[in-house]
């Protein structure tokens, strides 16, 4: 009973969270603004505090997408539906071409703590919550809650409001420099308040850090590491029930 109750809690935690993320038709870019100097550089010819067009903001964005060939990736989930607050850790690898991720982590909330690990190979997800693996529907709703770094990052770049893109200056992250960049992500179709992404990209435009701040919906934060580097993700092993015509 306890899986199941959980199961369904975090299903809707994870619609909530999505509502949080899925930004991408909300955002608006400008074109008023002068083109500044390289914005993808870890030190940028430009003074902290300083905007940057449309352009040079989505140099940065697509440089950070470009970067994601295999990547470590370790996140950190808060989201809030009807009042509770669910909170999530989670590790693993991606791989963009074909694309893979594999996520391992624990989503703790009102029930206590339930560990949880996602496979995506192509467009099958599969999910499994205490050693339990389903695929199909139930598995990519499940799945929301820790999001593959390049659908985030998608999101990310189809949102970002015009004129709103600073490079607020030089960061250090787990000893790595590199060039902070902060915008606006719009508004929703779900109705949040606008979220606040900042991003942090290395001497060769290679994403760092990637976080939204969705307010009193959640945040998301990913930090990557080991870019090219070698990955191997497979589909689980042993028995997987196919959820995708269940109802929650």
């Amino acid at each position: 009973m306890r899986t199941t109750q959980n199961r369904r809690r975090i299903a809707a935690v994870a619609l909530a969270l999505t509502a949080t993320c899925t930004v991408a038709a909300c955002g608006e870019t400008g074109n008023e603004a002068k083109d500044t100097a390289s914005a993808a550089d870890a030190v940028p010819s430009i003074e902290p505090g300083t905007t940057l067009s449309a352009s040079e903001a989505m140099k940065v964005v697509k440089a950070a997408a470009e970067s994601l060939s295999t990547v470590h990736v370790d996140m950190e989930i808060n989201a809030v539906e009807e009042g509770e607050k669910i909170a999530g850790t989670g590790e693993g690898d991606y791989q963009q071409d074909p694309m893979a991720f594999h996520v391992k982590g624990e989503i703790s909330g009102e029930d206590g703590p339930s560990a949880v690990e996602f496979v995506t190979l192509d467009d099958t997800t599969y999910a499994s919550m205490d050693g339990e693996w389903v695929m199909g529907g139930f598995a990519t709703v499940m799945s929301a809650m820790m999001p593959a770094p390049n659908l985030f990052l998608d999101s990310v770049t189809h949102a970002i409001s015009a004129d709103t893109t600073t490079y607020v200056g030089q960061e250090a992250i787990d000893s790595v420099d590199t060039a902070h960049y902060t915008f606006d992500a719009g508004e929703s179709d779900f109705g949040a308040e606008v979220s606040i992404v900042d991003v942090n990209v290395d001497s060769e435009g290679r994403l760092v850090r990637l976080r939204m701040d969705g307010g009193d919906s959640g945040n998301i934060v990913f930090d990557l590491s080991a870019h090219g580097e070698p990955v191997s993700i497979q589909k689980p092993s042993g028995k997987i029930t196919d959820m995708s015509d269940m109802d929650m």
